[in-house]
């Protein structure tokens, strides 16, 4: 079904299916999304600003152009979605990006703690100065990234493509999980490009 211009802002859309919806231009600014679904949805230039979005289901969908200032969006699926736009300074902890394709997307100054990015294809992406506090980067495609300065303590980043990724001034711990690729040791830097990248 096609939803362009429609306005739903303050409304409560808590459990309602636009699965399979081209959605453009639509105003759900200031709504209540529990449990919504829009599960391979087309979504373009729509508004979800100061929403509460939590455990929706966003998995397969297009997304691109959406404005989330002061959105809360917690416990939500975005599996295997193609995303594009500005995702700075928001709030996205513990979301799931697993197999999304977020290229060239800005986490900038964001919060992605306990969120789950693996197998994900995020080239290019800005992470600079995010939180990515024992998050999931297992197999991610993070190929000319910029995670500077992000913290990635207890994050899981093995076997993730680092190839050309910017990794200046990242914060780790002893529970970061890395491969030779992140090392400092030419040796290991080596072993990494011949077998990795």
């Amino acid at each position: 079904s096609n939803l362009s211009g429609v306005n739903f802002t303050g409304s409560n859309l808590s459990g309602a299916n636009f699965n399979g919806a081209y959605v453009e231009e639509i105003d759900f600014s200031n709504t209540i999304m529990f449990g919504t679904k829009f599960i391979g949805t087309k979504l373009f230039q729509t508004s979800f600003e100061n929403s509460e979005i939590n455990s929706a289901n966003f998995m397969g969908s297009v997304i691109r152009d959406l404005s989330l200032t002061n959105a809360s969006i917690k416990n939500t699926d975005f599996s295997g979605a193609r995303i594009g736009g500005d995702l700075s300074n928001l709030d996205l902890s513990g979301n799931k990006f697993s197999n999304a394709v977020i290229n060239h997307g800005n986490f900038s100054h964001s919060n992605l703690s306990n969120t789950d990015f693996s197998y994900a294809s995020l080239n290019s992406a800005n992470f600079n100065k995010s939180l990515l506090i024992n998050s999931t980067l297992y197999m991610a495609d993070l190929g000319a990234a910029n995670l500077s300065e992000s913290n990635l303590s207890g994050t899981n980043l093995l076997k993730s493509y680092v190839k050309n990724t910017n990794l200046e001034n990242i914060i780790i711990d002893p529970h970061t999980l890395m491969d030779p690729c992140f090392s400092n040791n030419l040796i290991d830097k080596i072993q990494c490009k011949i077998f990795r990248l």
